[in-house]
């Protein structure tokens, strides 16, 4: 799990196995709570089987799954 928008790109490119990614784009302001609050909302929604190998992005109201 990271904020950092090119450690997704940086996986593709490499081509070495992963597990996956999450990546979180949230406010650069929100606090550890803020932060477990989306994160507990994202894992109460999102299915879960669809995070192996795959880059999740996860923000504010909504995640997007892409598989790599």
């Amino acid at each position: 799990m990271t904020k950092d928008l090119d450690f997704g790109a940086l996986v593709v490119a490499s081509r070495l196995p992963a597990y996956g990614v999450i990546i979180l784009r949230l406010p650069f302001s929100f606090n550890s709570g803020q932060i477990r609050g989306v994160l507990e909302n994202f894992l109460k929604t999102a299915d879960l089987k669809k995070l192996p190998k795959s880059i999740t992005v996860v923000e504010l109201g909504r995640y997007r799954i892409r598989k790599i």
